[in-house]
């Protein structure tokens, strides 16, 4: 008898408000680790592996007791070989593949053995290592998910030793998801072939890509900032608007899918993750799914559930999409329901996926709660560094106090929690972490490049926080290099002042990168910081160091048209230079004059105004006219 839990309306009082932010990390791909047992089974493992090859989504690497050399052409490959010290085995070689075993495990999302013979099976369970495939599956994080195709013949699938195997998995090992097996009978006579059977492919084409489209939500999500975030989530904020005006808001916040659940009418374009048609009509489980999602985008949670109690007998996975708008959209009902009637489904949350998604991307302290209350997940909240980094990185406060104030758990994170609300321009943030530190002594602030951060995007208020919070953060002095090679002249402008003009900080190569990549505006800063012409500066001339060579090298490698940068070279940059004890050498001149006689008049006019001058010439370049060009230094030496 299904159990029915009372229903809250179709968006809770508790939506956090959208606003577009650039998304500033790099997606990061499935990482799937294939693996078969048996001389003859590789083939279905290079056919998978084949056919994901081509997945932006999915990066793969494969063990295998047979390597054939169409696998090696497509992705990593490592032989499944013993681990036992026979005769001509080195110690070092062992090591070297115990090694290997440890790093996949590191390295991997999700397993798929396809097949995994009975032999291998009777030893997982027995925790025998004595392969290489062996030291992986002992050594495996139960956090993550292992897909499972047994393999071996009909006799062996119907022994009580198998099923003892299976129910033993079922049970204990949840993390093992055993699917359709391959199963083998031998034909024909005097010499019987091998004849397999497996109708299980796409099952386990259809899991891996829901996984991978499972770790990629949210990646391109516009979050909200801090500043948009309500301190209190209890308040109702009531507001009756013109369904006009309604539809200028979604449009503005660019959210079609949040326009489709409050039955708004939008402009904006249907995401390519949605379509109006199943993928495959003919199909009664894609069929199935589609209606799932648009139920679950479009009804009440009553409707959702009823739904999901007419699923399919054979419907054992919601995609990704159910699960992004059942976080999104704090469906809690659903969630309670799936738990007490289809846990079959429900473990689609397990794992990180709830804490991470609710916490970095679908800010949800209701669906939060719920995790840590609810009882498929007691004692075994897994969670990792992501879910707060992600608060951070996205401005959300209340999920940050919600980790530190309600969970009891500990907060896990990283330096790249503080690095990207800098770079991000969470003001609130920082003041969050900086609080929190203060009360608490277990909160230890890791600001790792934080300033190079706010300084690659253009936060200078981030700077100036830093700056008056007192607290120690590194790569100061690499401020000023960073800001010329983004083009951050306001970022430039406020350490300056920041730190005073005696006490900025750079090298002889500051100048290179805005060369290359042609910040006019930064040079131009430059120039007046070395003339002394900054506001405050009252004519403070200061030495900007660098080496003719490196300008030269950096005006051909140049991106594009040169001529703006070497115009402004050539029109505008005079400054000290020191090219050795005891000489200092200054631009007087860097400009193309036309011919060599028209160079020679320029230094006859420079020895005139009483300077010991010279030519450096760097390169000759045709003009218009067909003449040279000769791109010209002239030093003054004093």
């Amino acid at each position: 008898m299904a159990h029915h839990h009372s229903f809250s309306p179709r968006l809770s009082p508790a939506m956090t408000s959208t606003t577009s932010l650039h998304d500033m990390g790099r997606n990061r791909k499935l990482r799937l680790l294939v693996a078969a047992t048996g001389p003859r089974d590789t083939s279905w493992a290079q056919a998978l592996v084949v056919r994901l090859s081509k997945n932006p989504q999915i990066e793969a690497r494969a063990i295998v007791d047979d390597v054939v050399p169409r696998l090696t052409q497509t992705i990593i490959v490592m032989q499944n070989r013993g681990l036992a010290l026979g005769a001509g085995d080195r110690a070092d070689d062992i090591e070297f593949y115990r090694q290997q075993a440890f790093e996949l495990v590191e390295w991997a999302d999700l397993m798929v053995c396809v097949p995994l013979d009975a032999d291998s099976i009777a030893k997982m369970l027995a925790g025998v290592t004595d392969t290489f495939l062996g030291e992986v599956l002992r050594g495996w994080d139960i956090q993550k998910s292992i897909v499972l195709v047994p393999g071996m013949s009909t006799h062996m699938w119907s022994n009580p030793m198998t099923k003892k195997h299976l129910n033993k998995l079922h049970r204990k090992w949840n993390w093992i998801r055993v699917v359709t097996p391959i199963l083998w009978h031998y034909e024909g006579s005097p010499n019987p072939k091998r004849v397999p059977n497996w109708n299980g492919f796409n099952e386990v084409l259809g899991i891996i890509k829901n996984q991978a489209d499972l770790l990629g939500l949210g990646r391109d999500v516009e979050v909200a900032t801090g500043l948009g975030m309500a301190d209190d989530a209890g308040v109702r904020v009531q507001c009756k608007l013109p369904p006009e005006i309604w539809t200028i808001i979604l449009d503005y916040a660019g959210d079609w899918e949040l326009s489709k659940a409050l039955g708004m009418y939008t402009n904006l374009p249907m995401p390519t993750t949605w379509s109006s048609q199943p993928r495959d009509p003919n199909d009664p489980l894609k069929v199935y799914e589609h209606e799932l999602e648009w139920t679950v985008l479009t009804c009440n949670s009553a409707a959702i559930c009823k739904k999901i109690s007419q699923s399919p007998p054979e419907f054992h996975d919601i995609s990704a999409l159910v699960i992004k708008l059942v976080i999104k959209f704090g469906l809690i009902d659903v969630l309670a329901y799936m738990e007490a009637n289809r846990p079959d489904l429900f473990k689609a949350f397990d794992g990180t996926t709830l804490p991470t998604k609710a916490s970095a991307y679908y800010p949800r302290v209701d669906v939060l709660d719920y995790w840590k209350q609810s009882a498929w997940f007691r004692d075994r909240h897994v969670y990792d560094a992501e879910a707060v980094d992600g608060a951070s990185r996205f401005g959300h406060v209340r999920v940050l106090d919600w980790w530190w104030r309600r969970s009891g758990l500990g907060m896990r994170y990283t330096e790249s929690a503080l690095e990207q609300a800098s770079g991000n321009g969470h003001l609130l943030v920082l003041e969050w972490w900086r609080d929190a530190a203060a009360q608490d002594d277990k909160v230890v602030l890791r600001p790792g490049r934080s300033l190079l951060w706010a300084t690659q995007h253009g936060q200078a208020d981030v700077l100036r926080w830093w700056d008056a919070s007192g607290i120690p953060a590194a790569h100061g002095d690499s401020v000023a290099k960073v800001a010329s090679r983004w083009g951050q002249v306001e970022v430039l402008e406020t350490w300056r002042r920041l730190k005073g003009d005696d006490k900025l900080v750079f090298d002889a190569e500051v100048l290179v990168p805005p060369t290359i990549f042609k910040h006019l505006s930064v040079l131009d800063w430059w120039r007046k910081f070395a003339h002394g012409e900054l506001e405050g500066m009252e004519g403070r001339k200061q030495q900007v160091e660098f080496r003719t060579c490196n300008i030269e090298e950096a005006l051909e490698d140049s991106i594009g048209d040169q001529s703006s940068v070497r115009r402004c070279y050539a029109a505008t940059i005079q400054r000290y230079i020191s090219p050795g004890p005891g000489r200092t050498e200054r631009v007087w001149q860097l400009k193309y004059s036309r011919g060599m006689e028209h160079s020679e008049r320029l230094e006859k006019k420079a020895q005139g105004q009483g300077l010991q001058a010279y030519i450096h010439r760097t390169g000759m370049k045709k003009n218009k006219n067909k003449s040279d060009s000769v791109l010209c230094t002239f030093i003054w030496v004093t």
